[in-house]
């Protein structure tokens, strides 16, 4: 077994610490992505089950707004 000088040693754990590092990154960017992707393809589905969806969460904010303005 070859024995490494403290320098040296310190040199592998790091080179090995960056590459850890760099598909940590590269994990987390691929979840993200993926996360992106279902959430638009959620988005779509609800947009094409149900195309009033929008149109009636914006009636019921405004509906919710008034009788807010109005008790107060």
């Amino acid at each position: 077994m070859k024995k490494y000088s403290t320098k040296r040693h310190c040199e592998i754990w790091y080179k090995k610490q960056k590459q850890n590092i760099k598909s940590a990154k590269a994990k987390v960017l691929k979840d993200q992505n993926m996360f992106l992707v279902v959430q638009r393809i959620l988005g779509r589905l609800e947009r094409r089950l149900n195309p009033s969806f929008q149109a009636y969460n914006v009636s019921l904010e405004k509906k919710n707004f008034s009788e807010c303005n109005g008790k107060s």
